[in-house]
């Protein structure tokens, strides 16, 4: 009985070193206590099979890869055959390092490998488990280091490495203890004990300073992402101005080019006021929603728009979301636009549609644009092509959130034959600006 709660205790480890490993790779798709309780639970199966199965190599190898896969396909947001290769190479890794461990064991004391495989000692199993272990999640802390790539890893200060290596001096001890000296066994429990013990604070230092890095990561980038859109607000309440007087000098030229129109008589001269007009006429469409900051953010992007020779088609009649604080409509049309215009930019036939409708009682906003790659998308998220992965999506999820403030929601599609992407914005209006 006491050998089965080991097996399990050592399962449990394991599921840690996996989580630690698979944490470097991509982000939980849960809460950090769902994914762990996910795992306990997998890896809490896989000891039961590895109980039945005690002396099957091959049994319990394809069991602990199975339940590595399963674990990190179900709880992390990785594509499945990065999670596969994942999963093989750390069964690879733990079955290598407790035949090495073994073997050199069995080297130091002259015995042979089945003494050592077969020892019915907990506390001799649960030391020589230890210094396999902790072999097996530096490695694997060093395999995710390679996997990742440069200006995604995280890097470890390197007096973190000195902890390891000092609980690895304790654990050999330990277990010269056990070789060459007589001690009462419940001393040589207790010695067990503190080294899984010492084994598991390995795993918990290196998690701690993970989960550290990647919190301030998300912070610093919020926090710039809210700088930015503080900065917009500020240019666009400056561009509101000049927007205004450009209106009043747009609406003063009409007059002036019907005044000249009446006096000429000749038809190319005409013709030239035409184009004029029409161009007037063209500027004064892209401000008319009645809502001078989504007038402004669309200025902004028609511009942009214009000097990156892509299309952008605005209609805001329909609803101009009047309701929203500036702040938030920045961060919805400010994140959504920036993407559509990086999507369009990199397509042959460069364009951009922003059209609003009225159904079943919500104001919706249908963002279309051009797009060369088809975006890459795990269980209905879309990731993000930058080199900073762990810190994708939070543009969307910055609208998400803004969205689910009032109420709304959005959702995605690709059309693969147009190449074209498409996102759909709802937003339920107060009650008074209801009008179905």
């Amino acid at each position: 009985m006491a050998q089965k709660l080991a097996v399990t205790g050592v399962f449990l480890f394991e599921m840690l070193v996996a989580y630690v490993f698979f944490m470097q790779l991509g982000e939980l798709k849960y809460k950090k206590w769902k994914g762990l309780l996910l795992g306990t639970a997998l890896f809490l199966g896989g000891s039961l099979i590895y109980n039945f199965f005690p002396t099957s190599v091959w049994v319990n190898g394809l069991n602990f890869a199975l339940i590595n896969f399963l674990f990190g396909f179900l709880a992390f947001d990785i594509r499945w055959s990065r999670v596969l290769f994942g999963a093989a190479v750390l069964d690879i890794l733990s079955t290598t390092l407790e035949f090495v461990t073994i073997t050199a064991l069995a080297f130091l004391t002259e015995r042979d490998i089945e003494y050592h495989l077969r020892a019915e000692n907990v506390a001799y199993f649960i030391v020589i488990a230890s210094i396999s272990k902790l072999l097996y999640f530096l490695c694997s802390m060093l395999l995710a280091r390679l996997v990742q790539p440069e200006k995604t890893r995280i890097h470890f200060p390197k007096v973190y490495y000195v902890y390891p290596f000092a609980v690895m001096c304790v654990l050999l001890l330990v277990w010269n203890i056990y070789v060459e000296v007589e001690i009462p066994h419940y001393y040589l429990l207790l010695f067990a004990l503190v080294c899984a013990f010492l084994l598991l604070s390995v795993v918990l230092l290196f998690n701690s300073y993970q989960s550290t890095v990647q919190k301030e990561n998300t912070i610093r980038f919020l926090q710039s992402e809210a700088d930015r859109i503080e900065t917009d607000q500020r240019y666009y309440s400056v561009l509101e101005k000049q927007n205004e007087n450009l209106r009043i000098y747009a609406h003063d030229m009409k007059k002036h080019l019907n005044a000249i129109r009446a006096l000429n008589q000749d038809a190319q001269i005409d013709s030239y006021l035409d184009q004029m007009s029409e161009r007037l006429r063209e500027y004064s469409q892209i401000g008319n929603s009645g809502n001078r900051m989504l007038d402004v953010i669309c200025s902004k992007y028609a511009a942009e728009c214009e000097t990156k020779h892509i299309e952008l088609h605005t209609d805001f009649r329909t609803a101009n979301f009047s309701y929203i604080e500036d702040y938030d409509l920045v961060t919805v049309f400010g994140n959504l636009l920036d993407n559509a215009v990086e999507a369009a930019e990199k397509a042959e036939e460069r364009y951009i549609t922003v059209k609003t409708a009225q159904k079943n009682h919500y104001d919706v906003v249908v963002i279309q644009n051009s797009c060369a790659v088809p975006p890459q998308a795990e269980n209905r998220e879309l990731q993000t092509t930058k080199e900073r992965r762990e810190l994708h999506g939070l543009g969307l999820k910055s609208v998400a959130g803004v969205l689910q403030k009032y109420g709304g929601d959005y959702d995605w599609s690709f059309d693969s034959t147009k190449m074209q992407f498409c996102v759909t914005v709802m937003l339920p209006p107060p009650k008074s600006e209801d009008t179905n």
